[in-house]
């Protein structure tokens, strides 16, 4: 399935970044994925949520936007909880 390797992918992504600002955890994450890649993104979003399970980026809203051009999905914003914060 396209979305869940997708979505693998982009928890990949998520987590690596979220990592480099030592984060406690990510709130959420913004993406414009390609219109033409025939992604769903309610099954996208879905599949973020169980590739995500048992990560830093578990529960974290998930804003994916449609872009009518591009070829790759691109993370837009991650937004974290740092180490710092209570």
């Amino acid at each position: 399935m396209h979305e869940r390797s997708l979505a693998s992918s982009i928890v990949r992504a998520v987590e690596r970044a979220a990592r480099a600002e030592d984060a406690r955890r990510v709130l959420a994450v913004r993406a414009r994925v390609p219109e033409l890649s025939a992604v769903s993104l309610d099954h996208l979003r879905l599949h973020f949520r169980l590739a995500s399970a048992g990560t830093i980026a578990e529960g974290a809203q998930v804003d994916l936007v449609a872009a009518p051009d591009g070829v790759d999905v691109v993370i837009e914003s991650i937004e974290i909880e740092d180490e710092g914060r209570d």
